[in-house]
C-alpha cells in the first residue's frame, strides 16, 4: 500500500475523482433541491412629507396711516407713457423736489439749509436715524450750520457756551414759522416717494410715516438740561462729558446743542407738525 501511495498516477486519479464528485454534487442540488426562497423585497422608500411652505410675510398694519395720496409712483417696469398724477421714482426725483420745497419754504431758506440732490434719500434717511445714537452725515438733509462749536473753560474744564446756540437761531425762527398745514398737506401728496424709499433703506413691511412720529417722539422727549453743559474732546469731535447725555439718540442730542429757548420752540413745532400728521386718518375719506 505504501508503494501505491508513492505512485504520481494514484494521486492525479483520486484527484480526477475528487472533482468528477464535486460537480456532480452541484450538478443535483442545483437541478433537485428545494428553489431557495426569493429575498424579501426591500421596504418601499417613503418620500418625507414635505414641509409645509412658511406663510408669506404679512406687512404690519401702519400705527398712523395717512389719506392715500392722489399721485402713484411712475412704473419703470412698464411703458407707462401717462404722466399725469404720477411721481417719479426717488432716484429721478431731485427736479420735482427741489422745485416743492423751494415753493413751500421759499427758494432763499432752501438755497440757505438744504442740500439740493438726493433730497428724498437724505430725509428718509435723517429720520431713520434721529432716534439711533449715530447719524451718517452724508446724508444729512441740511447743510452745516456755519461757525465753529463755542465752548468755554479749557482741557477738562470746558463747557458748552451759550453763545453757540445763537448759531441755531435764524433755522429755529425759518422752522418755527413754517405753514404746517401747507408742509403736511405736501407731505402726504409725495408720500409715495417717501415710502418707497424708506422701503429700499431695509424696510418692506413699514410705514415711512410710523418712523416720523417715532422722531419726533423721541426729539421731544430730549431731557431739559439746566445749568452748563461739560465737554469732553477724546478725539477730534466733542462730546459730552456726562456718559448719560453722551449715549442719547441723535435727535435729544440735537435739542441740546441748540440751547433750551431754541428747543422750546422747536419742540413747540414738532408738537404741531406730530398732531397734523396723526389725526389724517380722522380726516381720509370714506370708501
Amino acid at each position: 500500500m505504501d508503494a501505491l501511495l508513492k505512485k504520481p498516477w494514484f494521486w492525479i486519479t483520486i484527484a480526477a475523482m475528487v472533482l468528477m464528485i464535486g460537480s456532480a454534487a452541484h450538478y443535483f442540488q442545483s437541478r433537485y433541491a428545494q428553489p431557495a426562497e426569493p429575498p424579501p423585497k426591500p421596504a418601499p422608500i417613503v418620500a418625507p412629507a414635505p414641509e409645509p411652505a412658511p406663510a408669506p410675510k404679512k406687512a404690519e398694519e401702519t400705527k398712523f396711516p395717512l389719506p392715500p395720496s392722489p399721485l402713484a409712483l411712475t412704473d419703470k417696469t412698464s411703458a407707462d407713457k401717462d404722466k399725469a398724477n404720477k411721481l417719479p421714482p426717488p432716484d429721478d426725483s431731485d427736479s420735482i423736489m427741489n422745485e416743492l420745497v423751494a415753493s413751500l419754504i421759499g427758494s432763499k431758506a432752501f438755497a440757505s439749509f438744504f442740500q439740493q440732490t438726493n433730497l428724498v434719500r437724505r430725509l428718509t434717511a435723517a429720520v431713520d436715524n434721529l432716534p439711533r445714537e449715530k447719524i451718517a452725515s452724508r446724508l444729512n438733509p441740511l447743510k452745516p450750520i456755519e461757525g465753529r462749536l463755542a465752548f468755554t473753560g479749557s482741557d477738562d474744564a470746558r463747557e458748552l457756551s451759550p453763545g453757540n446756540f445763537s448759531r441755531y437761531n435764524a433755522f429755529v425762527d425759518f422752522a418755527a414759522n413754517l405753514d404746517t398745514k401747507k408742509i403736511v398737506d405736501a407731505y402726504v401728496r409725495f408720500y409715495p416717494l417717501f415710502q418707497q424709499e424708506y422701503k429700499s433703506l431695509g424696510y418692506p413691511d413699514k410705514y415711512f410715516n410710523d418712523r416720523l412720529v417715532e422722531a419726533i417722539d423721541d426729539m421731544l422727549a430730549a431731557p431739559d438740561v439746566q445749568g452748563p453743559i461739560k465737554l469732553v474732546q477724546p478725539k477730534v469731535q466733542f462730546q459730552f462729558a456726562d456718559p448719560a447725555l453722551e449715549s442719547l439718540s441723535h435727535g435729544k442730542k440735537v435739542m441740546l446743542r441748540i440751547g433750551p429757548q431754541n428747543a422750546a420752540a422747536m419742540k413747540a413745532k414738532l408738537r404741531e407738525f406730530r398732531a397734523a400728521i396723526t389725526r389724517a386718518q380722522a380726516n381720509r375719506p370714506k370708501s
